[in-house]
């Protein structure tokens, strides 16, 4: 059964797919502009952690701008902890998604001595998945 108003045409889904694959291949291929982060727990709540500040004092007076606000990454990549899959977002787009929404802005206090604070926005999957038309 084909789906109503899809008409399969082997030189445009070759072409399609040598598009696709010269993209991953490209982004791949120079792994210094790729940021990779694992977010534990997006798997219960929907959503990717995205720092965008880190501090060392409780009281935040040394805040200053990290993770996205500051790297030079051309794509986020947003692995499982399972290791059995990942998604990647330009970060152009990751930028874009954040400051045409208003998602919630929350707090990664200071775990210990060896660690930061950190301030950063949930974005919800299913909207990077939009984003990068999925």
């Amino acid at each position: 059964m084909r789906a109503q108003g899809y008409f399969p045409d082997f030189d445009m889904d070759l072409s399609d797919g040598l598009k696709g694959e010269d993209y991953v291949h490209s982004a791949l291929s120079n792994l210094a502009t790729i940021e990779v982060k694992t977010d534990r727990r997006a798997h219960e709540t929907g959503n990717l952690y995205i720092e965008v500040y880190q501090f060392s004092y409780p009281d935040q007076s040394d805040k200053r701008p990290s993770g996205l606000s500051t790297s030079r990454a051309k794509h986020w990549v947003f692995t499982t902890p399972g290791l059995k899959g990942f998604i990647v977002i330009q970060a152009e787009v990751l930028k874009d998604l954040i400051r045409a929404n208003s998602y919630k802005r929350v707090m990664q206090p200071i775990a210990n001595a060896k660690t930061n604070g950190s301030i950063g926005i949930l974005v919800p999957i299913s909207d990077i998945k939009k984003a990068i038309g999925f």
